[in-house]
């Protein structure tokens, strides 16, 4: 039974979640915190207590500065398996620029029709302002078996706008060009170290 089915309609949290909210679940053995920063070392400086890191152009493939296209199932299947999402698996994704790279995964995760998903508000920046505990030490997920399918294909900003407007009126969305170089396509790699800050 493929695991790409729609998510259960019971959210954890709502799409737009406040560090405050966010540190009160982060026991919750459904929630899955992904940090998808544009510079490796914010990572390493210190992310959301069990936060995962993810190297955001495993996000995108093709060629060029700035690779744009959606991955391939097969990838995805496997990118997804390697960072333990499951059907019932409720994601919180954040970054260190605005939200452009966090917005990129969820948008990713509204294409295959996993819509258990939140925004942490202002990223890593409002965690620290908020002057809640972070740490240093790398997370290792826990791989799961998960068979991605193109489920959604209207267009994504629309599509998340419309199904979630209630949540709020202003979504932080919008895929920025990252400020690094990207000409090396990360998801043609076959190596999985997307956890660890190299």
């Amino acid at each position: 039974m493929s695991t790409a089915s729609h998510s259960s309609e019971h959210n954890l949290l709502p799409l737009i979640v406040e560090p405050e909210q966010l540190q009160e679940h982060l026991q919750a053995p459904e929630l899955l915190i992904i940090d998808v920063p544009a510079n490796g070392e914010s990572y390493r400086q210190g992310h959301v207590p069990g936060a995962i890191y993810l190297d955001f152009r495993y996000l995108m493939r093709g060629e060029g500065p700035v690779p744009n296209d959606v991955p391939s199932v097969e990838f995805l299947s496997k990118l997804f398996s390697a960072l333990g999402l499951t059907r019932d698996t409720h994601v919180v994704a954040y970054d260190d620029e605005g939200g452009g790279w966090a917005a990129r995964l969820l948008w990713t995760l509204e294409l295959i029709g996993h819509t258990r998903y939140s925004y942490l508000n202002g990223g890593i920046h409002a965690w620290r302002d908020a002057g809640l505990e972070e740490s240093t030490e790398p997370t290792a997920p826990t791989p799961s078996e998960y068979h991605a399918e193109i489920l959604n294909l209207v267009p994504p900003l629309l599509a998340m706008r419309s199904k979630r407007s209630s949540a709020t009126n202003s979504l932080p969305f919008g895929t920025p060009a990252p400020k690094r170089s990207t000409t090396a396509n990360a998801a043609t790699t076959n190596t999985w170290d997307i956890f660890l800050v190299q």
